[in-house]
C-alpha cells in the first residue's frame, strides 16, 4: 500500500480524526491526556495512535515515562498538502451543487 493510502485510509476513521484534532489543539499531547480529551478508552486510542503512526502522520518521544504525540507537519506541507490543495482547487472549481463538499473540506 501507497504511502497516501495508508495516509487516507488512517484519515477515514472518526476516532483518529478527534485525536488528531485533539494533538493539534495543543501541538502535542500524552495517551493519558487524549484519553481524557476524547473519552476513549486507553486500549482504543492506543491503536489509533498506532494506525497514526504507521500512515507517518503523528511523531512520538519519549519523556520519562510518558510518549508525547504531536503532528508530523512535514507531511501536511509535503504531499499530503500537494494532494489537499489540489483538491480544493478542484472543488473550488466545481459546479454549484459542490457546495456542501466545498463546505466540508474548508472546516
Amino acid at each position: 500500500m501507497s504511502r497516501l493510502a495508508r495516509i487516507f485510509q488512517a484519515l477515514g476513521n472518526d476516532a483518529r480524526l478527534r485525536i488528531l484534532k485533539e494533538i493539534a489543539k495543543r501541538g502535542e499531547a500524552c495517551v493519558c491526556e487524549v484519553i481524557e480529551a476524547t473519552g476513549m478508552g486507553q486500549s482504543a486510542v492506543s491503536h489509533h495512535l498506532a494506525v497514526l503512526r504507521n500512515a507517518g502522520m503523528v511523531r512520538d518521544r519519549k519523556s520519562g515515562l510518558w510518549v508525547i504525540y504531536s503532528i508530523d507537519r512535514e507531511l501536511l506541507q509535503g504531499e499530503v498538502g500537494a494532494f489537499i490543495s489540489g483538491l480544493m482547487k478542484s472543488v473550488e472549481d466545481a459546479p454549484p451543487e459542490a457546495a456542501e463538499v466545498r463546505l466540508a473540506l474548508k472546516a
